[in-house]
C-alpha cells in the first residue's frame, strides 16, 4: 500500500498545510555531516469551519523531485534509495492574525512496523556506505569515559572539581560551535540521541535534557554518562506535580549515574517541587523591562527561600530582549537595540551574587546564523564567557558572597571567598542598568577586603592577565587601590602559585580572541550610535557635543586596530574600553535629549530607547480628530 500520512485538522482560516521530512540515508550533507533531508509538502486546509484531512500523497515521486532540487543545491548526488520519511510538518502559519486550530487522528497508512526489516537476502551494492540513521556515525575514537557528576552541598562537581555551568540552549548548532563559542554545556529539547551524547563526551561539553523512558523500569543506558542533569519539566505548577514527582522517582531508579542531579522549573509549590528534584531553574529576564538588576537579585533571593533549604538553583541569563519589546520597536519602524555585553555580564554576576549555582543562557534562535543581530549576539555571548572564565574558580564554589562597603557612591562590591583566595568584583550600579549600560568615568576605587592575610599579593584579573596592584594592611582589613576603574572591575587576593598560573594560562590563551571581541562590538556600536545621532538631529534633539564625541570614539577605535594589527594586546584592550566608553557616554547623553521630551523610562520601557524614542514622542502628541462615532463623546444619555 502507498504511505500516506494524514491529519484531521479544523480551523478559523485557510493556509494550514501538512508536511513530511524525507530523509535521503545514502546521501551525506556536507554542511552538516547528518543525511540529506527535504521537506515535500502535502495539501492545504481550504474547508474553513469545517474538519477536513489533510494528507502527503505519492510520497516517492515528491521524494524524487526533491532529490533533482536537492542535486542542484549541494552540487552533488543524491541517491534516492533506502529514502524513508522520519517526520511529519504541520504548518499552521497561514499570514498574520489569529488562528483557531483544532487537531485529530494523525494517521499514516501504509506504514512499516517498528522490527519489520528486509530479508537478509537481499542484494545491495557493496561498493555504497549508506549515511548512519537520520544522524552521523556516532563519534567513537578517543573517547574517553565522562567523569562523574554530583552536588556536594549547592556546588556543583564534575570529576572530582567544582564547575560553574554556563549553558546555551540548542538551537540547532553544532555542538562544536557552540563549544568554541566558551559554553560548557548544552541545554536540549528533546531527549539526547547517541550521537549527541557521544558527541558531547567528545568534546568534553555536557548536555542536559529530557530522560529517555523510564516507565518500563529498564536502566538509563550509559551511553548517557555526557548528560550532566535531567531536565524533568518547565513552568510546572500545582497541577502537575504528582507528574513531575514520580517521574523523579523514577529517573533516580532507573539512573545508574545515581548522583546525577535533577532539574525543574516550578512557579508553584517550589518547596514541594524541591523535595522531588536536585535543582531548581529561575528564569526571570530583566533586561529592557522596569525591573532593576537589585529587584532581579532580591527575586532569586526570594525564590531560594521558598524551596527546600539549601537546594541549589540555575538562573537563566538574556541574552536579547523579550520579544514583545523587539514587536513594539518594530511596530514603531525601529530597529531593537541588541543587548550590551556588559549587561549581560552584570545579569550574570548579579544571578551569582544572589545565590545562583549556574547560568543557562536563553536563545530563541540559533547562534550561527548570518544576519547581523545574531553576530552581534554571538560575539557579545562568546566575551561574557570568556571574562566569566576567568574568574570560575571563585564563582563555582562560592554560594553566598559578602557585599563590602566602599564610600563611592553608586557602586557595589561583592567579595567571593574560597580555601586559599579572594574574589572582588566592582560594578558601577545604576537604577536603570537593565535598560541600558551607564557611562562610567575612569576614576580610582579604594578597596578595603577583610580576613585577607598578610602574605597574600593582589592583582587586577583581565582578560589581558594579572596585573599587580600596591595594597596595605589598615583598619578593617587589606587596603588597595584601582586606579582606572571604568564601571566593573575585579581584584583576585591570592598567595597560591598554582592558581596563578592557571590564571595566567587563561587569560594567554583567552586575550587575543578577546581584544579582537571587544574592537568588532566597539565597531559595531559605533555605527549604531552615528545612526541614532542622525535620527535625532533630524528630529532636533541630538546633543550639540555629538558630533565631536563620534569623531573621538572612531580616532580611540582606529587605534585600537592599529595597536591589534601590530601585535601590541594591552593597547589595543585599553583603546577599545575607551571607545566604548566614549560612545556609551554619547548614547547616555542622546537619551537624556529624548527624556527631556517626555520619555518614562521607569514605567515605560520603550520609550527608554533612542532607537525607538523619535517616532514613540511622536505617539506622544495630541492629535484630535472630529468624533466619528454616533455617540461618542460619551455625553449624551439618551444616544448611549
Amino acid at each position: 500500500p502507498e504511505l500516506v500520512p494524514g491529519v484531521w485538522v479544523k480551523a478559523n482560516r485557510t493556509g494550514v498545510q501538512l508536511l513530511a521530512r524525507v530523509v535521503y540515508p545514502r546521501s551525506v550533507d556536507p554542511r552538516t555531516g547528518a543525511p540529506v533531508t527535504a521537506l515535500v509538502q502535502g495539501n492545504t486546509y481550504r474547508e474553513v469551519g469545517a474538519w477536513e484531512r489533510l494528507t502527503v500523497t505519492q510520497v516517492p515521486l515528491l521524494a524524487e523531485r526533491q532529490a533533482r532540487v536537492l542535486r542542484l543545491q549541494l552540487r552533488q548526488d543524491v541517491d534516492v534509495h533506502e529514502a524513508y520519511l522520519d517526520m511529519v510538518v504541520l504548518n499552521v502559519y497561514g499570514g498574520k492574525g489569529e488562528l483557531d486550530l483544532a487537531i485529530d487522528d494523525l494517521e499514516i497508512d501504509g506504514y512499516v512496523e517498528a522490527g519489520v526489516t528486509r530479508d537478509s537476502s537481499t542484494a545491495t551494492d557493496g561498493s555504497v556506505q549508506p549515511a548512519a540513521f537520520n544522524a552521523p556515525p556516532i563519534p567513537t575514537q578517543g573517547v574517553a569515559a565522562a567523569p562523574s557528576v554530583q552536588l556536594a552541598g549547592s556546588v556543583l562537581v564534575v570529576g572530582g572539581s567544582p564547575m560553574l555551568p554556563r549553558i546555551v540552549q540548542h538551537r540547532g548548532e553544532s555542538l562544536e560551535f557552540l563549544r568554541n563559542l566558551g559554553f560548557n554545556a548544552v541545554w536540549l529539547n528533546s531527549i539526547p540521541s547517541p550521537w549527541q551524547a557521544a558527541e558531547a563526551k567528545r568534546l568534553g561539553m555536557w548536555l542536559i535534557g529530557p530522560p529517555p523512558d523510564v516507565r518500563s523500569g529498564r536502566g538509563i543506558d550509559p551511553a548517557y554518562d555526557s548528560v550532566l542533569a535531567w531536565d524533568l519539566g518547565h513552568g510546572a505548577d500545582e497541577r502537575q506535580l504528582p507528574m513531575v514527582r514520580d517521574l523523579a522517582a523514577a529517573v533516580r531508579r532507573a539512573d545508574g549515574q545515581s548522583s546525577r542531579p535533577r532539574i525543574v522549573e516550578a512557579v508553584e509549590s517550589i518547596r514541594t517541587y524541591s523535595r522531588s528534584a536536585d535543582l531548581l531553574l529561575l528564569d526571570r529576564r530583566p533586561l529592557g523591562t522596569s525591573i532593576s538588576l537589585e529587584g532581579y537579585a532580591g527575586w532569586i533571593q526570594s525564590q531560594l527561600q521558598l524551596a527546600r533549604p539549601g537546594t541549589p538553583a540555575w538562573s537563566v541569563i538574556q541574552t536579547e530582549h523579550a520579544p514583545q519589546l523587539l514587536a513594539q520597536c518594530r511596530a514603531l519602524g525601529q530597529t531593537p537595540p541588541a543587548v550590551d555585553p556588559e549587561q549581560i555580564e552584570r545579569l550574570a554576576l548579579t544571578a551569582l551574587g544572589a545565590g545562583a549555582r549556574g547560568l543557562v543562557f536563553a536563545s530563541s534562535g540559533p547562534l550561527d546564523a548570518d544576519d547581523a543581530a545574531t553576530q552581534v549576539r554571538r560575539m557579545t555571548v562568546e566575551l561574557v564567557n570568556r571574562r566569566l572564565e576567568l574568574v570560575e574558580p571563585w564563582l563555582a564554589v562560592c554560594a553566598n558572597p559578602t557585599p563590602l562597603r566602599v564610600n563611592q557612591p553608586h557602586v557595589s562590591v561583592a567579595l567571593f571567598g574560597s580555601v586559599h583566595s579572594h574574589l572582588v568584583v566592582a560594578a558601577h550600579d545604576d537604577a536603570l542598568a537593565q535598560l541600558l549600560t551607564p557611562a562610567a568615568q575612569r576614576e580610582p576605587l579604594a578597596l578595603v577586603v577583610p580576613g585577607v592575610p598578610e602574605s597574600t599579593d593582589a592583582y587586577r584579573l583581565s582578560t589581558q592577565g594579572l596585573r599587580p596592584l600596591s595594597h596595605r594592611r589598615v583598619t578593617g582589613g587589606c587596603g588597595v587601590a584601582v586606579d582606572d576603574f571604568t564601571g566593573l572591575a575585579t581584584v583576585v587576593f591570592t598567595s597560591d602559585p598554582v592558581l596563578y598560573a592557571r590564571l595566567s594560562q587563561t587569560a594567554a590563551r583567552t586575550r587575543g580572541r578577546a581584544t579582537q571581541l571587544q574592537l568588532a562590538l566597539a565597531e559595531t556600536r559605533l555605527r549604531d550610535v552615528t545612526a541614532e545621532q542622525q535620527r535625532f538631529a533630524e528630529a532636533q534633539l541630538a546633543p550639540r557635543d555629538a558630533a565631536a564625541a563620534l569623531t573621538l570614539a572612531g580616532t580611540q577605535l582606529a587605534q585600537g586596530q592599529r595597536a591589534l594589527a601590530g601585535g601590541d594586546l594591552l593597547s589595543a584592550d585599553d583603546y577599545a574600553q575607551q571607545a566604548t566608553q566614549s560612545i556609551l557616554r554619547l548614547r547616555q547623553s542622546i537619551w537624556q535629549s529624548a527624556a527631556r521630551g517626555g520619555s518614562t523610562a521607569g514605567i515605560d520601557p520603550v520609550s527608554f530607547y533612542s532607537a525607538c524614542a523619535v517616532r514613540r514622542d511622536r505617539l506622544d502628541e495630541p492629535q484630535r480628530a472630529a468624533a466619528s462615532l454616533a455617540g461618542g463623546q460619551m455625553e449624551d444619555l439618551d444616544a448611549m
